[in-house]
């Protein structure tokens, strides 16, 4: 991720959220490179995130991606206590979906917490 694209999207949700995504950085496809790693540390972000439920949601449905009750369905299905679910703030039904998600963790008992939580922090 360069370091333009992780400032814009940390802008977006500090707009929406009123906070820093620091210290919690995702790379794109998951494996950060070494280069990336150096470039993001001293810009404020030390800890590259992992994830384990990936419900592809950066796919739009008329290019076979999913529609808000796929997205729903797989993170649902897939998700257990402490899982980190991948999603995309450009996901073409990625808002769409969340509050569903919600919805259907509630109802298997889980909840979602901040990155500090589930990391111990």
């Amino acid at each position: 991720l360069t370091d333009a694209g992780r400032r814009s999207g940390d802008a977006a949700i500090a707009t929406a959220l009123g906070r820093s995504t620091a210290p919690f950085v995702r790379p794109v496809d998951g494996a950060p490179t070494a280069g990336q790693l150096r470039d993001a540390g001293p810009a404020g972000w030390t800890w590259a995130i992992g994830w384990d439920v990936d419900p592809r949601d950066d796919l739009d449905p008329g290019a076979g991606g999913p529609i808000a009750a796929d997205i729903v369905a797989r993170v649902a299905s897939r998700a257990s206590g402490g899982s980190i679910v991948r999603l995309r703030l450009t996901g073409p039904r990625t808002l769409e979906a969340l509050p569903g998600i919600v919805e259907a963790l509630a109802a298997r008992g889980l909840a979602i917490v901040p990155l500090d939580e589930v990391l111990g922090r």
